[in-house]
């Protein structure tokens, strides 16, 4: 999750011909949490050609924490509050910052998108007495993703979830419209722009896998977690930046 998110968060900041609005207010710090307890998820992902590895999610009412585990120096922190992402980046310390875009941008092109009801998996063990449902994702007739979800489990998770996900949506809207049109995947615009709870529309996704390889597989949770109030904190000293600097070729350091 962390590296296919921070994969994202890159390619919106050399996304330079983007629409761009400047943010001149400074870039605030995240505040202190006043959570005691925290969510904590596992998940093992993969990509295709590359070793399954293992990403972690801390949840509290204020933040949201993707990462790679314990003492994982790179990591992806939401402020829930706020609405603002913060990308931290240990190799050229540096925090990218993105906001929440308050607009609506119409498809570069025509999006048929519809869920199909798989059944429930009826081979599986019911957890509280619920067996998880197999679910596919379509656009244009094309299935772009299938999943696995279990009605009620973590509601909390999946509203964080898809907090987050209508940030980095809000400005994907802005970009994906200059992306070649020989380039553009259907399915890619609909899930990073158009559709991204896409996953998480029936419960919580225990599972879910694409046609080009990639995979994610619910680990384990821990809904009582002690607070590490390290988790919420931001690097001293690091360069930080707005996605609206990069696009604007300011790159202002604060």
């Amino acid at each position: 999750m962390q590296r296919r998110l921070r994969i994202l968060m890159a390619m919106l900041s050399l996304l330079l011909l983007g629409t761009s609005s400047a943010w001149a207010a400074p870039i605030p710090e995240p505040e202190p949490d006043p959570a005691t307890h925290a969510l904590v998820i596992d998940f093992v992902e993969k990509d295709a050609y590359v070793e399954p590895y293992a990403t972690r999610v801390i949840i509290t009412p204020r933040y949201l924490r993707f990462d790679d585990g314990e003492g994982a120096a790179d990591f992806i922190l939401y402020d829930r509050k706020r609405k603002l992402i913060y990308s931290v980046t240990e190799e050229d310390h540096s925090v990218m910052v993105l906001r929440a875009k308050h607009h609506e941008a119409a498809p570069p092109v025509e999006l048929r998108m519809m869920h199909r009801a798989m059944g429930e998996m009826t081979d599986v063990p019911s957890v509280n007495g619920v067996k998880p449902r197999h679910y596919q994702f379509l656009v244009n007739g094309e299935v772009c993703y299938e999943y696995v979800v279990i009605p009620g489990l973590l509601k909390d998770a999946v509203a964080a979830f898809k907090e987050f996900n209508a940030v980095i949506a809000s400005d994907a809207r802005l970009t994906v419209n200059i992306i070649p049109a020989d380039v553009r995947n259907v399915c890619s615009v609909a899930m990073s722009a158009y559709a991204v709870n896409y996953n998480l529309m029936h419960g919580f996704p225990v599972q879910g896998w694409s046609p080009d390889g990639k995979a994610r597989s619910l680990l384990g949770y821990n809904e009582n977690v002690a607070v590490n109030p390290t988790w919420f904190t931001l690097p001293a000293g690091y360069r930080r930046f707005t996605v609206e600097d990069v696009r604007g070729g300011g790159g202002r350091s604060r």
